[in-house]
């Protein structure tokens, strides 16, 4: 894991942050409490080797939401600069869920204690909706 951790800081790693919404006007977060993040978050995680995004977005809620999703469109790509084990490069889809999440919780505003990364994918995602 160390070897991994340490090559994940070298080589831009590409991850989709599954932004799930039912009606665009909320969003699902799950909550995460390890060594690296404790708080709410956009469920997520790093594309595999050739992996399409549409692919990558289904593959991450089937294992952590366990369920299947539609990507409607990217949101916006952004780089961490404060990532605790990577040199993340966070590509934000939008998703419609296709069934009722296993686990998280839908809000419409975001709460205090989530992670500080994902508040800023949530604001432009909020600012995008209302201003439709």
């Amino acid at each position: 894991f160390e070897v991994w951790t340490e090559m994940m800081t070298m080589v831009p790693a590409p991850a989709a942050e599954v932004l799930i919404t039912r009606d665009g006007k909320d969003f699902l977060l799950t909550e995460r409490n390890d060594k690296y993040w404790k708080g709410w978050h956009i469920p997520g995680g790093f594309l595999l080797a050739k992996e399409k995004l549409e692919d990558a977005c289904e593959r991450l809620a089937q294992k952590e939401l366990g369920i299947k999703v539609e990507m409607m469109k990217v949101l916006m790509i952004d780089t961490w600069e404060n990532h605790p084990y990577a040199n993340a490069l966070s590509i934000v889809c939008i998703c419609r869920p296709k069934g009722e999440p296993k686990v998280g919780k839908y809000f419409k505003e975001i709460p205090v204690d989530t992670i500080n990364q994902h508040k800023e994918f949530l604001k432009k995602f909020l600012d995008n909706e209302r201003a439709k």
